[in-house]
Parts: structure tokens; C-alpha cells; sequence
């Protein structure tokens, strides 16, 4: 059983105690870590740690997700073009404060290619040679492996997406700005014909980063699902009164960003530990998601 979580304040051990759910909500990174330096996750990795385990759950750390990203950045040969392009997209002044934050100049732009819905799945493990060395910092302790393309299928959906921007370069809209690819290729991947299939693999492979969108390493699923780490109500198998409520528990990757999901899954969350905790001294319907009507789209009578 959860009863509280240890901590650190200005060097001091410090014990917050809790009279119900102890809730770890710290993302698809930590929240993991957490799990597992408390005793819960992969049998090995803990043993290796010298962790007592608490509860043998495989799947802590694993199913990693993300939504790679790989850029195409290109020159503007043609101001007078790009001018008036300014003309047909006028700047208010929001744009004019985002635009503050943007080192890309008016002589070039760039597309980003971005993949929804990866195959691909990473892990985040506990760094055992650092735990045992008594490092505190989690930085130091999370050892990941985003595992981006490592499905094949993966970089098949990236190049064609790739292929997709360079045709749109070559609309008569962006013809007239005269673009000039101006990305930095990896000296790897010169050695391929320029605009072939393996050099454009070459360069999604070499250049592919994160989006910043984590999620599934505590992941949401049956009890017979040996990966399964919380139920469909956040707790974690095995262990009373511990539940966990972030992206981690995102069985799969979203199609975009993964906000509004996390927000909705603390949403469900909270309902379902006030229906433990308030009911039967309040009504049936106490959540907003009792209400499915507020999630309809509203729709302006007036269009």
C-alpha cells in the first residue's frame, strides 16, 4: 500500500504522508523512474539497483512514445515573392509577438514533417550505475531510448511524406518564391545520388528528432495484458492507493499534440476518485465528464 512520498528539502529527508491515493503525475519520463525507485517495475532492472521489489510489473519503462521530426528548410530566392505572400497573410499583432521568438528570416522557411502515428516504441529505463553510486539527480538516473524509427514501416511513412513536401515546393504558389533546398546534409548520406529513396532515408534517419510528446511508459490496460502498468482507473496493479495520472498512461500515441489528451485523462482521473471517495453522499453525476453534452463542438447559428 502507498502511504505518502519521500522527498528533499534543502538537503533534509522530508515524509509527506497521505490519508488516501498518493498520485504520481510526473510525465513519461519520471513518473517511470519513480515507479521503479520505489520498488515497482521490471524484476531485473530492480534487482540489478539493489531496489527491494514491491510489485513485479514488466511494462514500467516501456512503450515509449513520441512523434519523430525531421525539417526541410529552404532558401528564398525571390523576396518581392515572399513580400507578397506578407501581404496576403497580414500580421496581427499576436503574430507579431510570436514572430519575436523565431530566428528564421524572411529569406527562408522550412517544413516540418512530423509522424502521428509511429510504430515505433522506446523505453525509459532506471540508469543502475548511477543509482548505486547514490546520484539523486533524475537527469542523471533516466537512461532513454526513444527507439524513433526503429520500425521500418516508420521511415517508409516519413520519406512519403517527404516526397509530399517536394511536391508542394514545386506548386506554382512556392514556385514563385524560387525555394533552394538549404538543409544540412549528413556526410553519410552523400554518398547516395541526390533525391534518391536511400538519400532521403539517409536524412530522416540522420536527422529525425523529438517532438517533446512522451507518453505510454505506465501504460493504461487489462490485468491479462502483461505490459499493463495502471487499470482504466490509474491504479497501478499490485499496489493500494497509488495511482498514475499523465501522458504515461496513453496506451498509444495520439495523432498530435499530446496536451488536450493528458488534460482529459486528469479530468477522468478526478472523477474517479471523487466517485470513490464522495459517493453515496452526493448525487450520480458530479464530474463534468457525467455531462457529455459540455464536449460537443459548439456551432455558431449565425454561419
Amino acid at each position: 500500500m502507498a502511504y505518502g512520498v519521500t522527498y528533499l528539502r534543502h538537503g533534509i529527508p522530508q515524509i509527506a504522508h497521505a490519508s488516501r491515493d498518493v498520485i504520481i503525475s510526473a510525465g513519461a519520463i519520471l513518473s517511470p523512474l519513480m515507479l521503479m525507485k520505489s520498488g515497482v517495475g521490471p524484476p531485473q532492472i530492480l534487482r540489478d539497483a539493489n531496489i527491494p521489489i514491491h510489485e513485479a510489473l514488466p511494462g514500467v519503462g516501456q512503450n515509449l512514445g513520441d512523434h519523430p521530426l525531421a525539417q526541410l528548410t529552404f532558401e528564398i530566392g525571390n523576396a518581392a515573392a515572399a513580400a507578397a505572400f506578407d501581404a496576403i497573410l497580414p500580421e496581427s499583432d499576436f503574430e507579431k509577438e510570436l514572430i519575436k521568438f523565431h530566428s528564421t528570416p524572411r529569406d527562408g522557411m522550412y517544413f516540418s514533417i512530423a509522424l502521428g502515428r509511429p510504430r515505433s516504441r522506446g523505453s525509459v529505463t532506471l540508469n543502475r550505475k548511477a543509482y548505486l553510486s547514490r546520484e539523486v539527480n533524475d537527469e542523471n538516473l533516466a537512461a532513454i531510448d526513444l527507439g524513433s524509427l526503429a520500425d521500418h514501416t516508420d521511415l517508409e511513412v516519413m520519406l512519403e511524406a517527404l516526397r509530399m513536401v517536394l511536391k508542394i515546393k514545386e506548386t506554382s504558389a512556392f514556385k514563385r518564391l524560387d525555394l533552394k533546398l538549404s538543409s544540412v546534409i549528413p556526410p553519410s548520406c552523400k554518398i547516395y545520388r541526390f533525391d534518391s529513396n536511400n538519400f532521403w532515408k539517409c536524412y530522416i534517419t540522420h536527422t529525425t528528432k523529438t517532438f517533446w510528446h512522451y507518453s505510454g511508459t505506465c501504460k493504461m490496460g487489462p490485468k491479462s495484458d502483461p505490459f499493463a502498468v495502471v487499470d482504466s482507473k490509474f491504479r497501478v496493479f499490485g499496489i493500494r492507493a497509488l495511482r498514475v495520472v499523465d501522458a504515461s498512461v496513453l496506451p498509444m500515441s495520439t495523432g498530435s499534440n499530446t496536451n488536450a489528451p493528458t488534460l482529459l485523462v486528469a479530468e477522468k482521473a478526478a472523477c474517479c476518485i471523487l466517485r470513490n471517495h464522495l459517493q453515496p453522499n452526493f448525487g450520480d453525476k458530479f464530474c463534468p465528464l457525467d455531462y457529455p453534452w459540455l464536449f460537443k463542438p459548439v456551432v455558431d447559428p449565425h454561419k
